[in-house]
Order: structure tokens, then C-alpha cells, then sequence
């Protein structure tokens, strides 16, 4: 009996055990088949991804290929780029534009071409939807302006790009739309020249010392990087020597405009101590081929700040360009990016459009009259410095009158030449444009010396700005068009212009800020130069004098910190010192020249007094393809700009066209 009962005991137990087996294979098998089939959703959700944005670049590269400019040399019609872009696209005209469900929009579907038979493989559906189709009172295009007898804008057409990408697991079933990606994204197609659509675009040396912040695209031939910074004080040069902490930054793309261009970092600069600028032709630079996060880190380079664990925030907020973020630049290469602007030399292109506008010289042949405050709008064009509330040189003397515009002027031009001499040779003409005499009166002037062999001098401000003491009384200048200077621009303190300014001589920035338009909208400003650009002496702190204050959205005074809104372009190399001064621009800079070169000094982060701001930014305006700017030249190209871009999956089925 007792042999019979350990034999059912033993029974028991294998039984027992089999079915500890059997439930355990199931559990593992069920676990296998789980593990299998999440990796499999995230495959599906890496593909959908990677054919989300292999749509994004398909749409770019058909666009920038296919829209050509007519053979009149002038851009597409906007219905001739929306039929273009209806070929790869769906077009959608959502009754509301603001309340779009991307699951219901339609998509032009394109399946990649590896197999036979589509479905069996993945693709890419594109959908857009643009202010203008919707019932919302907006337009979302700025049509193109190419005759010269009226201030140019590059065309710009908005959109909202929903792009899906479609796995190959998801190609023949819509009801596996968990397994697909949607894109959004904002899109510019554009012919606004490449130099105006960086945060800072150079054909040669882009050399960053010390901690200036870009915020925006650049591109450049060479990238040039040093924790130490030049600056010259009292007449001599110095050099900062920096820390590790000392670095630039840039927020976006870093673009090399040709394929060998470089990233250096230069561990020492020359010897400083002279009066001349040290040479930095001959200095030793080290070539970084690593582009990752480590290896700049490890060589100080792009990552001022360590990742800390708990951020999830990695870009620098839009509120506070000047403290730096956390992402690295991503690297990339486009040789076919034109670097100059398509319009030639700007002294030449200054001359055709003076011709164009019946101006072929200054010479002043009116009899001489006297000074009048106003205008019959019938009059002629040209005047002889007595335009606007503008001053200018009164007889023989240094002395400065405003004149008053009250009248439109005939055709929108206006004509500044000087209307007296001394001794039988011109005087050299000096304007000095305040106030805001001529908002509606005028959308171009041109300023010129009746001696081709001199220089006029055009000034740019409030009328405090000029006083002996200077304060912020009077108006700025207030414009809205094109102006074109022989001679020298200066501008001190405020202006409010929305606009291009061409100037064929040199550029002086003296504590000027470009006020905005509207509340919340920078003025986009144009300054195209054949001369030296200058910016001196910019923002120190008045109630501490020697210091610079602490560089906050609103500092503890409640003194905003300053901006100017604008993009500098100029035919000849750029150089940028903000030692002792802060420098916040919202445009761009830009040269055809062989370098941009910007020195600037990051604060320590334990100093309570500046709290870690750096003194340099330029910060890209994205107002360029918002708002028209005129006299921004034209491109000769189409491009299409994306920002904004957000990933998503998408449960729901679509509607899909094949």
C-alpha cells in the first residue's frame, strides 16, 4: 500500500509539474509573441517617421526643381505654383481653418518604388492647406513685385503641410493607421534671396569668438570656433582669454555652402597688445571631423551648458534668445546655395533703378528758391532738400531746419540733392531724417550729392537723438518703402522702418533699435551696403557708467532690453565686438565677402549682476516670409522653407488618393 501511494504522489508532482511547464511556455510564448509585436509597432512607428520626412524632402526637392521663372525673367504666377504643387500634394479647403482634423484631410499618396505591386511596400501621403482657401479673412500670399518703378518683394506662399508616412504594414489595411506617422509642419515657398533667409550666411570663414548666440540657420564655408575673444579698448587690441563655459551656440542648422568646408577650433589667438588688429590669416586651427554631441563637448564646442537630467526643455525659450540652449547645431551641406544676392552689385543695381525712375544724375537745375514747409502733390518729383520732416544744411552754416511734407508726392518718389554751393563747389549734402512726416506721402527716395565726387551724408533718428544731450524726444523716423544713399548712412538711436535701405558707402549703428510696427510684430528692415557696417557703443548700463547691466526680457528697472530688428548685408567682410555693450538682433547678417567675424564675451553664470547672458545674439526674424518687406530684392530661385516641424501618430483612418 504504501509503494502503491508515493507511486500516485509521484504521479501528482509530474503532472503538477507539466502543468507548471505548460503555463509556463504559454506565458513565455504569449511574452515572445507581446515582445515581437511591440517591436514591430516600433519598427512600424521609426518607418512611418523616416517616410514622413522622406515626403518632406520629395516635396522640397520637386518644388525648388519644378517652379522656374517665366521667360520674362519675372516669377511664377501663384496659381501656376499651386498647380505645381497639386501634382505631389493634396489640396484641402477646410471651411475653418483653425479647427482642421488632419484624420480628415485628403493626401496625394506616393508609394516608394522598390516593388511591383503598390501596397507592398511603404510611401508618403502629402495634404496642405493654406489661409487663403479657408473662410478666415486671410491670405496667406505676398505677391511678387518686380517692377522698378516701385519697390520689389519677393513672392511668399504659406502653407500648412500635414505629411503622413505609411509602413509597409500599413499600406494595404487603413484600419492600421496606429501604425503611421503624421508631420506637420509650416512652409514657406518662397524667392526670397538665401542671404535674407539665415540667421547669419557668409560664402568664406564664419568665426565665432567667445559666446555669441545664433538662433537660427547658418551657412558658411568654414566654421571657426575660439572660447577666447578680441575687443579693442582705448585704441588697442586685447584678447579675452575665455573658459571653457565660453562658447557660441547655435540653435538650428549649420549649413557648409560648398563640399569641403570645414569646422575648426582655434585654441589661441595671435598676440594682441598693438594698435593694429592681429592677423589671424596665420593662426593654428584644429579640424573637428566629429560632429556629435560628445565629441563638441569634449573639444568645447556649441555646448555651453551640460545636460542636466531632469530638462525636457532643450532649445532656448523664444522670450530669452541670449541663454543658450542645450541642442547642437545638425550639420549639413548644400553647395548650390547662392550666397549673394542675385541682383549684381548693389552700386549698379542702385543705378538702374535711379534710371528706371527717370533720375540719371543729382544735379540740381531749379532755380534757387527758399525753404517751404509743404507741397502741391502735382509738383515734380525731384526736390532740392526740402523734402519731409527731414533737416538738412541751411546757407553757409552747420545749422539744421526741419521742413514739413503735407502732400503726397508725385509717383511716391522723392528726389534729395543739395540746392546750394559755396565759392562756386557744391557743398556735400547732409539729410537728416526725423519724425514721421512721410507715412503715406512717399515709398521711395533717393539721396544724392550734386558732386559725383563726394559723398552725401544721410543721418537717421529722433531729433533728441542729435541734441548736445542727447534724450528720446520728437518721433523716429518713421518709413515704410525703399530708400537709395550715395554715401554714408548713420543711425542713432530709434527708427521705425519697414523696409530696404540700399546704401553705396559705409553703415554706422549708434544705440538704435528698430521699433515694431505693431505689438508683436518686429518691422523687417533691409540694409544693403557696399561699405563697412558698424555697430558702437550699444546699450551700456547710463545709471552705472563703465557697467553693463543685467540682460533680461524686463530687467529689475523695467527697462526692456533692446533689439534691433534687422538683417545687414554689405559687399564687404563683417565684424561685430560686444564687450561692453549688448548687441540683440532679430534679422540676420549676411556677406559676399570672405568672413563674419563676431567677438563677444559670456558672463559667468554665478554673477548675480549679469546672470550668465551673453552679450551677441542674432536671433533670425521669420517675419521676412510673414509681411512684406519693400525693397528686398528678388531671388533668381525657388525655395521652400519648413519650420515648426512636429511628429504624431495617427490612429484614424484617411482619406487617401491615389
Amino acid at each position: 500500500m504504501i509503494q502503491h501511494r508515493e507511486k500516485g504522489a509521484a504521479l501528482l508532482t509530474v503532472l503538477f509539474i507539466l502543468i507548471l511547464l505548460t503555463l509556463l511556455g504559454f506565458s513565455l510564448a504569449s511574452y515572445m509573441m507581446q515582445g515581437a509585436k511591440q517591436r514591430a509597432v516600433a519598427d512600424d512607428e521609426v518607418e512611418g517617421k523616416m517616410l514622413a520626412d522622406t515626403g518632406l524632402m520629395y516635396l522640397q526637392s520637386y518644388m525648388e526643381k519644378e517652379a522656374k521663372f517665366g521667360a520674362d525673367g519675372k516669377p511664377l504666377a501663384d496659381h501656376d505654383v499651386l498647380a505645381l504643387l497639386d501634382n505631389v500634394a493634396r489640396r484641402n479647403d477646410p471651411p475653418d481653418i483653425k479647427n482642421i482634423n488632419a484624420q480628415q484631410l485628403a493626401y496625394q499618396v506616393t508609394w516608394l518604388p522598390q516593388r511591383e505591386v503598390p501596397g507592398d511596400q511603404g510611401g508618403f501621403g502629402i495634404a496642405y492647406v493654406s489661409n487663403d482657401a479657408a473662410a478666415s479673412g486671410q491670405n496667406d500670399v505676398i505677391g511678387a513685385v518686380t517692377d522698378p518703378t516701385k519697390p520689389s518683394q519677393p513672392y511668399v506662399r504659406k502653407l500648412r503641410l500635414y505629411i503622413v508616412g505609411i509602413p509597409a504594414r500599413a499600406a494595404a489595411d487603413n484600419r492600421n493607421g496606429q501604425k503611421r506617422v503624421l508631420l506637420t509642419a509650416t512652409a514657406y515657398i518662397n524667392t526670397i534671396d538665401a542671404p535674407f533667409r539665415f540667421a547669419v550666411s557668409t560664402p568664406g570663414d564664419l568665426r565665432l569668438f567667445g559666446g555669441s548666440n545664433i538662433i537660427g540657420d547658418v551657412t558658411a564655408g568654414n566654421l571657426v570656433t575660439s572660447t577666447q575673444h578680441l575687443y579693442s579698448q582705448n585704441g588697442v587690441w586685447q584678447i579675452d582669454p575665455g573658459n571653457s563655459g565660453t562658447q557660441s551656440y547655435i540653435e538650428g542648422r549649420a549649413v557648409f555652402n560648398n563640399q569641403a568646408g570645414k569646422l575648426y577650433q582655434v585654441p589661441s589667438l595671435p598676440t594682441a597688445g598693438g594698435t593694429d588688429k592681429p592677423n589671424l590669416d596665420s593662426t593654428t586651427k584644429n579640424e573637428i571631423n566629429d560632429f556629435s554631441r560628445s565629441s563638441l563637448a569634449s573639444h568645447s564646442i556649441f555646448t555651453p551648458h551640460a545636460l542636466p537630467d531632469n530638462e525636457t526643455v532643450l532649445n532656448a525659450k523664444s522670450t530669452t534668445p541670449y541663454i543658450p540652449g542645450y541642442d547642437i547645431p545638425t550639420f549639413s551641406r548644400n553647395a548650390s546655395l547662392k550666397q549673394k544676392l542675385s541682383l549684381g552689385s548693389i552700386a549698379s543695381y542702385m543705378a538702374k533703378q535711379e534710371t528706371a525712375n527717370g533720375i540719371n544724375s543729382f544735379s540740381v537745375t531749379e532755380p534757387a528758391v527758399d525753404l517751404i514747409s509743404g507741397m502741391n502733390s502735382g509738383d515734380p518729383a525731384r526736390y532740392k532738400t526740402r523734402p519731409l520732416a527731414l533737416e538738412v544744411p541751411v546757407n553757409d552754416s552747420d545749422a539744421l531746419e526741419p521742413i514739413d511734407i503735407r502732400q503726397t508726392t508725385a509717383d511716391g518718389k522723392l528726389v534729395i540733392a543739395s540746392d546750394y554751393a559755396k565759392d562756386s563747389a557744391a557743398i556735400p549734402l547732409t539729410v537728416r531724417l526725423t519724425g514721421n512726416s512721410l507715412i503715406g506721402k512717399a515709398d521711395r527716395i533717393f539721396v544724392g550729392p550734386t558732386d559725383s565726387t563726394k559723398l552725401a551724408t544721410v543721418e537717421m533718428g529722433r531729433t533728441g537723438s542729435f541734441k548736445q544731450t542727447p534724450d528720446d524726444s520728437g518721433e523716429p523716423f518713421t518709413f515704410d518703402g525703399v530708400i537709395y544713399i550715395h554715401g554714408n548712412l548713420d543711425i542713432v538711436g530709434d527708427i521705425k522702418i519697414n523696409g530696404a535701405i540700399y546704401v553705396d558707402g559705409d553703415v554706422v549703428i549708434r544705440e538704435a533699435g528698430n521699433i515694431d510696427s505693431d505689438t508683436g510684430k518686429k518691422n523687417n528692415l533691409a540694409i544693403i551696403s557696399t561699405g563697412k557696417i558698424t555697430l558702437t557703443d550699444r546699450y551700456l548700463d547710463r545709471d552705472n557708467p563703465g557697467q553693463v547691466g543685467k540682460w533680461t526680457d524686463t530687467s529689475t528697472n523695467g527697462k526692456a532690453s533692446p533689439i534691433l530688428s534687422a538683417f545687414l548685408y554689405s559687399e564687404n567682410n563683417l565684424e561685430l565686438y560686444s564687450h561692453d555693450s549688448f548687441n540683440w538682433i532679430v534679422g540676420g547678417l549676411a556677406t559676399s565677402a570672405n568672413y563674419i567675424e563676431l567677438n563677444t564675451k559670456r558672463e559667468d553664470s554665478q554673477d548675480d549682476k549679469t546672470g550668465g547672458a551673453a552679450r551677441l545674439v542674432v536671433q533670425f526674424n521669420r517675419g521676412i516670409f510673414e509681411r512684406p518687406t519693400p525693397g528686398l530684392p528678388v531671388g533668381s530661385s525657388y525655395s521652400l522653407d519648413v519650420y515648426d516641424v512636429y511628429y504624431s501618430p495617427l490612429p484614424d483612418e484617411l482619406h487617401l488618393v491615389f
